[in-house]
């Protein structure tokens, strides 16, 4: 996420000394936008990639290893119940429900996400337009607002933050878990 985040710093800066609209525009979306796109979806990565790490050391440490096989489960369910069981399993439950799932930086990447994948997706460049037609034929074209990028580098830093601060906690989680099974 640094890295993303220097870059799009560093375009931000390139891009304000460009006054053709063209040039800009096209090297807004030609560089600046996919890593955006990739920056801006690494929240709901890391979250849900936590999660599954989470429960499947906690279950493992139980000599349970049915987790290691799925691939498609509710991780989140799983990790309120494999989790729970140590004061520090349960401090990670309540970060990644309160700052990486339930906070309104974390909102809004995940509202990001959907957009991105599902509806008419905003863009950097300024004004662009979408052509949409629907199933009765009829067209549409619609100019959607930019992204602000750096009100969008402001959340996506609070929330790489706060990723850094369930990292460093899950690693302390891992490192009681393998002591208690050298213990045990």
């Amino acid at each position: 996420m640094i890295r993303y985040e220097k870059s799009l710093k560093a375009w931000s800066e390139i891009i304000a000394g460009v006054d053709d609209k063209v040039l800009r525009d096209t090297l807004v979306m030609d560089y600046v936008h996919p890593v955006f796109v990739t920056a801006c979806d690494l929240p709901n990565v890391f979250k849900d990639r936590l999660v599954r790490g989470c429960v499947k050391l906690a279950t493992i440490a139980e000599g349970d290893y049915s987790y290691l096989r799925k691939s498609r489960c509710n991780w989140f369910n799983a990790m309120s119940t494999a989790c729970t069981n140590s004061p520090l399993g349960k401090q990670l439950c309540d970060i990644v429900d309160k700052d990486l799932y339930r906070s309104a930086d974390a909102t809004h990447f995940r509202d990001l996400h959907g957009s991105g994948m599902h509806d008419l997706s905003q863009t950097l460049v300024a004004e662009s337009s979408q052509i949409a037609s629907s199933a009765n034929g009829l067209i549409m074209q619609m100019i959607i607002d930019a992204f602000d990028l750096d009100k969008e580098l402001e959340v996506l830093d609070r929330q790489r933050l706060k990723i850094q601060d369930a990292y460093l906690l899950f690693g302390k989680y891992g490192d009681t878990l393998y002591e208690g099974l050298l213990a045990g």
